[in-house]
């Protein structure tokens, strides 16, 4: 169910069931109730009939063997709302499950309406002012929610419910933002459809596009940022034997035609040999390319930027260092803070690269470092981290 973005608490006893949804509050209230009449130590017929009995209204599915007339009879008098006959197809138990949730909030069409925005549960797609409105699978799971409970007010904790899986270790303050964020896209993807209707300029309504296909960029950018900070406060890392030199080499070429693109010289400098470090792969590319991004983004045209490996017995880092504007001592206590944003004010950006660069680096038990390089001007932002990397967090020789 997962794969579908719904999300299951399963319990697999009566007893266990009625405790849960004694509290209609925990885990952000549920929407529905998938009821097998089967269950040990209490019957299902018994869970139903107590769940009614507190005057609970939560839509009850209930999964049953065919039998007689009469006790489907006697069991939507006692309260269920719909059925499902063993052997079922998921397909079928996921449209069950959303049109429960429609006619408990009355609403019979499988289209959701909020103003222009329009969820499609039959072709599972967002429309706005008409148009397809493709989203990361989480903004797109967080606004699902929101639609679903149009005019009701959601906690961060309800949503992080209905949105994270109880393995996911997330915190809330991802929901404020990416709630955030999809505000702010939504607002710029409305004010550009609206131009595009209006606009009978076929070369302005080009523009007009290109600038929406940027915005939806930009918002599946912000997302990735968010769900790898989340993963890099909690997720174990996984540390494995890494070649530096050759993850330095990798990314430059990653960032190469960004780089050519505004006629900076960007390069790779370090120990080139094999010698491989111990960390989380992964973690360190995601790092390391922030790291990139940020100084090619902020170097100004035909500037240098260079991307720094080295390794000794005490430990490793990676870095990067640019000619561009710099900053302050003050600004380089707070950057990489969360959503955190010094540097240049027209470029555009979430201030969550450094801080997704610092949390990496903590978590390898090392730190991010922030200086002046030896040339006087611009930054040098370096991940530092010891040779036997720990989740736990240290300071940088």
């Amino acid at each position: 169910m997962a794969a579908v973005s719904i999300h299951v608490d399963w319990v697999n006893d009566g007893h266990l069931a009625d405790q849960a949804l004694q509290n209609p509050h925990a885990h952000g209230g549920y929407d529905v109730l998938i009821l097998d009449l089967g269950l040990p130590g209490l019957s299902g017929e018994a869970v139903l009939r107590r769940l009614r009995a507190r005057d609970q209204r939560l839509p009850t599915l209930v999964l049953k063997a065919r039998g007689a007339l009469t006790d489907r009879v006697d069991m939507l008098n006692l309260g269920a709302d719909d059925f499902l006959f063993k052997p079922f197809a998921l397909a079928e138990l996921e449209a069950r499950l959303h049109a429960l949730v429609r006619r408990s909030r009355g609403l019979e069409h499988p289209r959701l309406t909020c103003g222009p925005l329009v969820l499609d549960t039959h072709q599972k797609q967002f429309l706005l002012a008409g148009e397809p409105l493709p989203l990361p699978p989480r903004e797109s799971a967080v606004l699902r929610v929101l639609i679903q409970h149009t005019g009701e007010p959601m906690s961060k904790q309800q949503i992080m419910a209905r949105v994270f899986s109880d393995d996911e270790d997330v915190h809330p303050e991802v929901i404020e933002v990416v709630v955030h964020r999809l505000r702010t896209h939504l607002t710029i993807l409305q004010m550009q459809v609206d131009y595009v209707i209006s606009e009978v300029d076929r070369a302005r309504q080009a523009q007009a596009i290109n600038a929406m296909r940027d915005e939806i960029a930009r918002s599946t950018h912000t997302t990735n940022q968010l769900l790898t900070l989340a993963r890099s406060d909690s997720a174990p890392l996984n540390a494995q034997p890494i070649a530096l030199a050759r993850m330095a080499r990798d990314l430059a070429l990653r960032c190469m035609p960004a780089a050519r693109a505004k006629g900076i010289d960007l390069g790779v400098s370090g120990q080139d040999t094999d010698r491989q470090a111990l960390g989380d792969s992964e973690f360190l590319k995601e790092a390391l390319l922030n790291l990139v991004t940020n100084a090619v983004a902020h170097t100004p045209p035909g500037g240098v930027v260079t991307v720094l490996h080295a390794h000794d017995p005490l430990g490793c880092s990676l870095g990067v260092t640019d000619n561009g504007p710099g900053l302050s001592p003050q600004q380089r206590d707070t950057l990489g803070d969360r959503f955190s944003r010094h540097r240049d004010p027209a470029t555009r950006g979430s201030g969550l690269g450094l801080a997704i660069a610092r949390a990496v680096a903590e978590r390898h038990g090392g730190a991010l470092r922030l200086d002046v390089p030896e040339s006087g001007s611009g930054l040098y932002a370096s991940l530092w981290w010891p040779s036997s990397p720990s989740s736990s967090p240290s300071s940088a020789p």
